[in-house]
């Protein structure tokens, strides 16, 4: 799973192992320090930005079939990228999840932006969405909906104009370099054409948080 803050720098998490490093926008690997409170990500230590983005404090989540996190901490600062690594059912996507206030954690704190979202009503986690993109598992683009609606939905949904509505869909897909015709249909795109328009529907009305599942 991928978390981009409009991404400069990387933090890489592996759940098995609880190993963090870094890596810069030049390509240089730096081992993340003991204590260091640069975005790291580190189960039951916290390690918080001041300048977070997304922030994780103690956070512990359970299914009927047992405990998938426990005691998480992690922050993603502004202008940074996360790589959360794991196997099948380690909790990646439970993160992803909790973090868009699809779930609820059974105890601690989200912070988006600042803002602690576990007790906010339904109405204003939806305002808050707002200022995210994601792009699921596959691409989950509607098999019903031309590229253009795909892409246009969320503004569609908001009651955007239709001549603002088309200039943003045409402003991503150029963006993401998309070949193909807005009228087109996803059984009628390659795999690979099909992501990314997933991406440019992730990236409409230029969010300020995007999440990848499985890019």
């Amino acid at each position: 799973m991928l978390i981009s803050c409009t991404g400069m720098r990387f933090g890489i998490f592996d759940p098995g192992l609880a190993t963090v490093k870094r890596e810069r926008a030049a390509g240089l690997t730096i081992p993340a320090r003991p204590g260091s409170n640069t975005g790291a990500i580190r189960p039951g230590g916290v390690s918080l930005s001041l300048q977070s983005a997304i922030e994780f404090r103690h956070v512990t989540h359970s299914f009927d079939a047992g405990v998938v996190l426990q005691d998480i901490n992690f922050s993603v600062g502004f202008g940074e990228m996360a790589v959360i690594l794991g196997g099948s059912g380690s909790g990646k996507s439970t993160i992803l999840r909790l973090a868009l206030g699809l779930i609820k954690p059974d105890e601690g704190e989200i912070h988006i932006e600042g803002q602690e979202i576990t007790n906010l009503s339904e109405g204003e986690l939806y305002g808050l969405r707002q200022k995210m993109g994601m792009v699921f598992q596959g691409g989950a683009l509607f098999d019903s909906a031309t590229v253009y609606e795909n892409v246009g939905y969320k503004l569609i949904e908001a009651g955007w104009p239709d001549n603002k509505t088309e200039e943003e869909v045409r402003r991503q897909l150029a963006f993401i370099d998309f070949k193909g015709d807005l009228d087109d249909y996803p059984s009628d795109l390659s795999g690979g054409m099909r992501r990314v328009v997933a991406i440019a529907r992730a990236m409409v009305g230029d969010p300020h948080i995007l999440f990848f599942d499985e890019p």
